[in-house]
């Protein structure tokens, strides 16, 4: 009884330290101004004859992330270690991301209403990640932030890891699923062994070209499985209802992800309540002239299976309720200050009806709401401006 005391004391004390030495890395890593992202990976879930049943978002526990750090951390130290023998080998690289990239992705975090510096501060993208945690528009802003950032590839010239903020990076904790850590391995058995481990840079090169090929092939390959293992679920439930976010807004409709079924799809234009909607492309909204036709990003909605086109991997949903609707965003300027709410609404991108076809591209006034159009753009008041 006192050995099992002392057992589980020893446990305790193990288990405390490994947690300890956990926080304290995610924490090194978060001031040095590591990069991370929240974004769902969606598994489809099977019934005992293999045929899907639903899906969910995996939900990464504290043990998921404890064990992140600790793979994080040997891949560092491995990669610091063969830089110093200067030893070639196959690095994890990310270059920074493209100027006119952050310039938009600056733009569109404004337009949502989130005070943003320049975004290409690290730490800047970081609080904006924070800022949004939790909230309804989460997805649409981690998904338009990695859609900024440059591709991740192997490589045996140094580069840095951007979104890590790592000057010595590569991965070498799972040789079972990844070719690079392979290789990896394969260098470090031979200086185990005394042996030369000086690889040839060239073959590097091009095997880090085809592994970075494979990668993002094999991640597409993923990705459409999945979606297609979910229409073929969703096909059967033509009529069905599910709750739903507004995570991209399109001049011909909405794009809405399911909560209980994490898949994406479409609700066109002729599925909104009959209006004339406008399109602004600055701060993603769909409006109506109608009161309560305003769409946006974040936005909760309630919306019925409708179509479900597999050889297009295309789904239709037509909208039966708003649950939730985001606040008008208040568009801010560069320094942060307001430029934008729901009464002044400027950058118009012109009107859509519902039937998607384009309308004369007529905007509000940012004074009095009177719509600038033939009434004001033609005539005297015309040549006046013109001679002005």
């Amino acid at each position: 009884f006192s050995s099992r005391r002392r057992h589980t004391r020893l446990q305790g004390d193990w288990s405390s330290d490994v947690c300890s030495s956990d926080l304290q890395l995610r924490g090194l890593r978060k001031n040095g101004g590591a990069v991370e992202l929240t974004l769902p990976e969606v598994k489809v879930d099977l019934d005992r004859l293999g045929k899907v049943k639903g899906a969910h978002v995996v939900h990464h526990t504290e043990s998921h992330q404890m064990i992140e750090e600790f793979m994080l951390a040997a891949n560092q130290a491995v990669a610091s270690w063969l830089d110093q023998l200067k030893i070639p080998f196959l690095r994890r690289a990310h270059a920074p991301p493209d100027r006119i990239k952050i310039r938009r992705l600056t733009d569109f975090v404004r337009a949502l209403g989130i005070p943003a510096e320049d975004l290409q501060d690290r730490f800047e993208v970081q609080r904006v990640v924070d800022s949004v945690k939790g909230k309804t528009t989460e997805f649409a802003v981690n998904y338009a932030i990695l859609k900024s950032m440059s591709k991740a590839v192997y490589q045996s010239e140094f580069e840095r890891h951007y979104a890590l903020n790592m000057s010595h990076y590569c991965h070498f904790t799972s040789p079972i699923r990844r070719y690079p850590d392979l290789v990896v391995h394969r260098i470090i058995d031979k200086l185990i062994h005394g042996e030369p481990a000086k690889e040839n840079t060239e073959v590097l090169e091009r095997m880090g070209e085809h592994c970075s090929y494979t990668e993002q092939n094999a991640e597409n390959a993923e990705r459409e499985l999945v979606r297609v293992k979910l229409l073929h679920f969703l096909e059967k439930r033509i009529g069905e209802m599910l709750t739903g976010v507004v995570w991209g807004v399109k001049p011909n409709g909405l794009i809405v992800r399911g909560i209980e079924i994490p898949v994406d799809g479409m609700v066109p234009l002729n599925r909104l309540p009959p209006d004339n909607y406008r399109y602004d492309r600055d701060t993603h909204t769909l409006e109506g002239f109608r009161t309560g036709n305003q769409f946006r990003l974040g936005d909760e909605l309630v919306v019925r299976v409708e179509k479900v086109d597999l050889a297009r991997r295309h789904l239709d949903f037509r909208l039966e309720k708003v649950t939730h609707h985001e606040t008008p965003s208040r568009r801010l300027s560069p320094k942060g200050h307001s430029e934008f709410d729901g009464s002044n609404r400027r950058g118009r991108r012109g009107a859509t009806s519902r039937d998607g076809r384009a309308r004369d591209g007529r905007a509000r006034d940012g004074q009095d709401g009177r719509r600038k159009g033939a009434g004001n753009t033609s005539g005297g008041a015309h040549r006046k401006r013109k001679k002005r």
